[in-house]
């Protein structure tokens, strides 16, 4: 289990859901969404992502939106093991 943590500075986001990318690269048709992660209220600052490999690599990004906006605002965690 890993516990993915993030502060939101900018007030005026509304939307937040969390990817991971096993193995940690790779092209970015390789992301895929957290199971439960699809619509996180933006006042949570965590989330357990379960299920994991130990013998695994990871990488996380956060997709942070604003009302109204259409493209992905992403923030990627370095790789984790």
């Amino acid at each position: 289990m890993i516990i993915e943590k993030w502060k939101a500075t900018d007030v005026t986001v509304t939307k937040l859901r969390l990817e991971i990318q096993k193995g940690g690269e790779g092209r970015v048709s390789s992301w895929q969404l957290v199971p439960g992660a699809s619509d996180i209220s933006e006042s949570k600052t965590e989330f357990k992502v379960e299920n994991l490999k130990a013998d695994e690599k990871y990488r996380f990004r956060m997709d942070m939106r604003r009302p109204g906006e259409a493209t992905p605002v992403y923030v990627e965690s370095n790789i984790g093991k």
